[in-house]
């Protein structure tokens, strides 16, 4: 494979630890300007003639600049071993131009890994991961991160994700996020839900005003529910109070994440088997009663992967027989029963029984005799 090739295959890859990068960089420079100010502050407001006063203050802003000297050491301690985490991955991908075999092997792990990691199997995706040696090529901390906020939305508990807001506010701004708001509103619902009217005024006071410009819509919506006791509110109102909000807030929760850091919306498990299904899936497919038992898109498992995507148009069409599963073609020619079913000459094999054959279909019987090959133009 060459560079070009795997540069577009793993643009997430790479996106994350600059991500994560440009987000531990943020977080220092705001800690640093935050501080400085304050210190400058306090400066302008000694008073050189009362010394006592002032090396008192000069001392507790000593004390302040050693744990911000500390506190910045430590955030570029961090910065360092994402440079340096970017650096093994970009190597890792000038590498796989040599051996591709085994960055195709490594890729397939990958995929299965961030399959697991997105349905919750979280230890399952550590072990395989751990196998395979590619332990520092899965962004686990991010979905640990996600998967932490996510339990506490399911307990009904917003406190982590207003907290992950703002330590993504600038990037979540940048993607015109809706998500804090969302939750805003489901903290606003849930004091209403409980009765707690007042507080739930002074809420919105405090929080709405920041999201006026675009949700004012939303806001009056929800701002109604004052108006109705909870168990007699209209139906244009009722979603607002339905259970089923806090698993959307989570999904909502979610693509935010994945947005954040370059992350396809599906699993890359799905979208590969999808891509697949595509070239397999047939007109057939879509009839129950033409389904073949060794067609991907017609099993059980996959079916529901191969309603999400358009049949094949094949120019030269492939004959396969419903019974075996196998291909129709000169030396296993296809063979119609009196009743107009056809099967290729091998399945015709299997269903005889004696002088007569079985329509596997029907359940009827057909003299063997009566069977006629037919050739395909």
């Amino acid at each position: 494979m060459d560079v070009g090739e795997i540069t577009s295959l793993e643009h997430p890859l790479l996106k994350v630890s600059y991500e994560q990068l440009a987000k531990t960089f943020q977080t220092g420079q705001k800690m640093f300007e935050s501080e400085m100010k304050g210190v400058l502050a306090k400066l302008g407001q000694i008073d050189p003639t009362n010394k006592m006063e002032a090396f008192t203050t000069l001392t507790k802003l000593q004390g302040q600049l050693v744990k911000l000297r500390a506190a910045l050491a430590e955030n570029l301690e961090a910065q360092a071993v994402l440079c340096k985490d970017s650096h093994t991955k970009s190597a890792y991908l000038l590498e796989a131009t040599k051996d591709g075999a085994r960055y195709r092997r490594e890729r397939l792990d990958r995929i299965l890994v961030d399959f697991f990691l997105r349905e919750g199997f979280y230890e399952t995706a550590k072990k395989l991961a751990d196998s395979s040696g590619i332990t520092y090529l899965v962004p686990f901390d991010v979905f640990a991160t996600a998967r932490a906020v996510e339990e506490r939305l399911r307990m009904h508990d917003c406190t982590a994700a207003l907290k992950w807001c703002k330590e993504n506010s600038h990037r979540l701004a940048k993607l015109k996020s809706t998500f804090e708001f969302k939750v805003r509103l489901q903290e606003f619902v849930e004091l209403v839900r409980r009765g707690q009217r007042s507080e739930a005024v002074a809420y919105s006071q405090k929080h709405f005003a920041a999201f006026a410009d675009r949700h004012l819509a939303d806001i009056r919506t929800a701002m109604a529910l004052l108006v109705f006791p909870v168990d007699a509110v209209l139906a244009k109102y009722k979603p607002l109070l339905a259970a089923d909000r806090w698993e959307a807030l989570v999904q909502v929760f979610r693509n935010n994440v994945f947005r954040l850091y370059s992350l396809t919306a599906q699993s890359l498990f799905t979208i590969t088997t999808q891509a697949g299904l595509s070239l397999l899936k047939t007109a057939a497919c879509t009839q129950p009663d033409q389904h073949s038992i060794d067609c991907p898109a017609c099993s059980e498992h996959l079916a529901p992967l191969a309603a999400c995507v358009k049949a094949t148009r094949r120019n030269n069409s492939v004959i396969v027989c419903r019974h075996l599963g196998t291909v129709m073609d000169d030396e296993n020619p296809p063979m119609m029963l009196p009743n107009g079913h056809v099967y290729s000459r091998k399945a015709i094999a299997q269903l005889t029984q004696g002088e007569d054959v079985l329509c596997p279909l029907t359940g009827k019987l057909f003299p063997l005799s009566s069977v006629k090959r037919l050739f395909v133009a």
